[in-house]
């Protein structure tokens, strides 16, 4: 836990340099300046913002196609509707649906593997 502070004079350029470093990182200036005097694993980087968002839209059209194959099924097995041939159809939706979940799934992942590991 930390609990010591420590402050430092600094001229606006000075400033701006290491605003604008830790910007380019994804980091706060507290954790430019422990990274960059502790070393890399001293701080944390915080995923994309646009590589978040990039994935949630993945994940989120995926799962909602996912959720209208599931009630299709539901929906005609309930009115004796489904046969074979729509089965497979669906079948196959929800089997290409999870395959494709997988790439924004890892994506995910890696991204927050990076930021818990500090690098």
């Amino acid at each position: 836990m930390r609990t010591r502070h420590f402050k430092m004079m600094l001229t606006e350029a000075e400033y701006a340099q290491i605003r604008a470093l830790a910007g380019d990182q994804r980091i706060n200036s507290s954790d430019l300046v422990r990274r960059l005097v502790l070393g890399p694993n001293a701080a944390r980087r915080m995923p994309s913002g646009a590589n978040l968002r990039d994935i949630a839209f993945k994940l989120s059209s995926i799962s909602s196609n996912l959720n209208r194959c599931m009630k299709e099924i539901h929906s005609a097995k309930i009115s004796g509707t489904l046969n074979e041939a729509q089965f497979a159809a669906m079948y196959e939706a929800i089997r290409i649906g999870l395959k494709n979940w997988q790439e924004p799934r890892e994506t995910l992942r890696k991204e927050m593997l990076r930021f818990k590991g500090n690098g």
